[in-house]
């Protein structure tokens, strides 16, 4: 089974078929939101409650694949991996960013 198979059978499995999105970035959106509410249901119920959807606390960071507000050698780890493992991990890494900033967004300093 290639890749592209086990990640529609594991975005499948979360998501049931008559729910998808239309459009892949609305789909990854809708992935990331799911895996930050089971990785920190806290911090994802507590972005919602301040009126924070997915797309605007995580557009940027997918479509721009990580690249705005870290260091260019990051960056470039970062890219270097999602070349070589896939650019799926693009979703693990905005979740671990969000995740890794959860005590200042629970705290309510911006």
């Amino acid at each position: 089974m290639s890749g592209k198979l086990i990640v529609e059978w594991r975005y499948d499995s979360l998501i049931p078929s008559h729910k998808l999105p239309q459009s892949t970035n609305e789909a990854v959106l809708q992935l990331l939101g799911q895996c930050l509410e089971r990785l920190d249901g806290d911090l994802h119920n507590y972005l919602q409650s301040k009126g924070y959807s997915t797309r605007e606390y995580a557009k940027l960071s997918i479509t721009g694949l990580s690249a705005f507000g870290q260091p260019p050698e990051q960056v470039v780890k970062l890219w270097d991996l999602f070349l070589s493992h896939g650019l799926h991990l693009n979703v693990l890494a905005a979740v671990s960013r969000i995740w890794l900033g959860r005590d200042i967004i629970m705290s309510g300093k911006e």
